[in-house]
């Protein structure tokens, strides 16, 4: 399986959201020049050694985008899964998140799985 990386200078998108109403998740990705997802970084405010997993997390992603798993199969498996921290989010697209692995899943589908 080849790898096919990002270039040099990317677009991406920074987003910021509240979970729980403690908990700031910010994602940031890189795109191909095609528009298509490339990377995720994933970093939260006030994170606690346990929740490193979710840069841990980020980096297979996007090992994975760049070696051809579609990003279909991620959100597939991240949405739905139940860890905390979970609840109400400053979404008005996703107000409630049963986890940060669930809110990744469903935002990334909503930014990138039509494009």
């Amino acid at each position: 399986m080849t790898r096919k990386r990002l270039p040099v200078t990317r677009k991406g998108i920074s987003h910021s959201v509240v979970i729980g109403d403690k908990h700031k998740l910010y994602i940031q990705t890189g795109e191909y020049d095609d528009g298509q997802l490339g990377e995720v970084f994933i970093r939260l405010d006030k994170a606690g050694q346990e929740l490193r997993v979710y840069d841990v997390l980020a980096t297979c992603i996007s090992i994975g985008l760049q070696s051809g798993v579609p990003l279909a199969t991620y959100i597939h498996h991240l949405k739905g899964q139940h860890i905390e921290p979970s609840g109400v989010t400053d979404n008005p697209d996703i107000l409630i998140a049963t986890g940060i692995a669930d809110y990744l899943g469903r935002w990334l589908e909503l930014k990138y799985l039509h494009k």
